[in-house]
C-alpha cells in the first residue's frame, strides 16, 4: 500500500470527541485500500 491522503479537521475543546473516516487507496497497482477512523479529544488536564 502506497496511497497518501492529507487530512486536516478541528478538535473542539471541552473533552468533545471529533472523528474523522477516510479511505486511502492504492495509487500503483491493485484495487486494495484501507478505511481509517480518528477519534480525539481535546480535553485540559491541570
Amino acid at each position: 500500500m502506497d496511497g497518501q491522503r492529507d487530512i486536516s479537521f478541528l478538535v473542539p475543546k471541552g473533552g468533545v470527541v471529533a472523528q474523522y473516516n477516510f479511505r486511502v487507496n492504492n495509487d500503483d497497482e491493485g484495487d486494495d485500500f484501507a478505511d481509517v477512523q480518528l477519534t480525539c479529544t481535546n480535553s485540559v488536564f491541570e
